[in-house]
């Protein structure tokens, strides 16, 4: 009996073992995963700010273009009737 006993206090102790060991287990990888979205919106948070900054420099490189290109413009057209002006 008492041998009878004892295998199953045993048993009971591997059984706890075996389940503290698949908890921590769980726990571990519960935690990874944690990190690993963690670090996706970290990943995700960077690309949108690239994203924005890239659309930024774009935005601000076409209103220069578009600045540039009016300034060109005005510049012939004043000529032009600077000319016309002249010549009159």
């Amino acid at each position: 009996m008492m041998m009878m006993m004892m295998m199953m206090m045993m048993m009971m102790m591997m059984m706890m073992m075996m389940m503290m060991m698949m908890m921590m287990m769980m726990m571990m990888m519960m935690m990874m995963m944690m990190m690993m979205m963690m670090m996706m919106m970290m990943m995700m948070m960077m690309m949108m700010m690239m994203m924005m900054m890239m659309m930024m420099m774009m935005m601000m490189m076409m209103m220069w273009f578009m600045m540039s290109a009016v300034l060109l413009l005005m510049l012939t057209y004043s000529r032009e009737r600077l000319s016309k002006i002249v010549i009159q």
